[in-house]
């Protein structure tokens, strides 16, 4: 199967349902990286993130000892590195010392927008960082889907091909549900993890269904690669996943 062909058959949706798109590098340092070089980044990339916020690794903790109450404990391991964020606060790039990442919130601007953003910042910190091993590349979109309800009931299977386990009780009906599988495309090789669940929703009038997919690859596949090529054929099982586990009827959903 032709990843590109297969691609250009999928349907552009008017209002695609991503809240989060995340494309991600995890790299490892042999030497370790100062956290000034990561700030020093911002430099290339203030023009599209002006604002620069430092991140750190914050535990917390309990400890209870004989005789005393337990009690909770924050411990500051200090900086990891910083995130570069956008004027309307929607998108942003973190830059850290175990890796890269671009988090686009809603509303999705498109693949052609944010793969090229995603892009030209992992140009930057590879540019810096040639030393930096990659051990894992990642593309990942989590979408909600808001299904109409009608007398407080519905068909999951109008709108999706997925069916959920669980025991056929005269009586019970789902109040909540949640399915997770991790797939191997043996085409590429690419593994996803691919999660469908119910989540909360205030109004009563819909149901809230969260479709997360992670595609990624680690090892060899990931080390060798060019970074925003291997995002592009993510891109292809990304959907392929995605319009696999939805109707025509849920695509009217988002046009």
């Amino acid at each position: 199967m032709n990843l590109l062909h297969t691609m250009s058959e999928f349907p552009k949706l008017k209002n695609p349902p991503a809240v989060e798109a995340i494309l991600d590098v995890k790299v490892v340092f042999p030497k370790g990286v100062e956290l000034a070089a990561l700030a020093a980044l911002h430099g290339a990339l203030k023009d599209v993130y002006p604002r620069k916020e430092e991140m750190r690794a914050i535990a917390f903790e309990f400890e209870q000892k004989t005789g005393t109450p337990p009690r909770s404990l924050t411990r500051d391991h200090g900086g990891i590195g910083y995130r570069f964020i956008s004027v309307d606060g929607n998108e942003l790039v973190q830059c850290r010392k175990d890796g890269f990442t671009l988090n686009r919130l809603k509303p999705y601007t498109g693949w052609e927008d944010v793969a090229a953003k995603a892009a030209k910042a992992w140009t930057v910190y590879r540019s810096a960082f040639p030393q930096a091993q990659i051990a894992r590349v990642a593309l990942r979109y989590i979408n909600q889907i808001l299904v109409p309800m009608f007398s407080n009931s519905l068909h999951l299977e109008e709108y999706f091909t997925v069916h959920l386990p669980g025991p056929k009780v005269e009586g019970l009906s789902f109040a909540g549900f949640m399915g997770q599988s991790v797939l191997l495309d043996q085409e590429t090789g690419l593994e996803a993890n691919w999660i469908f669940a119910h989540q909360p929703n205030p109004d009563p009038t819909k149901l809230a269904v969260v479709l997360d997919i992670d595609v990624f690859a680690q090892g060899a596949k990931a080390a060798e690669a060019d970074v925003p090529v291997l995002w592009e054929t993510m891109r292809g099982l990304k959907n392929r996943l995605f319009f696999g586990s939805i109707t025509a009827k849920a695509q009217e959903l988002f046009q």
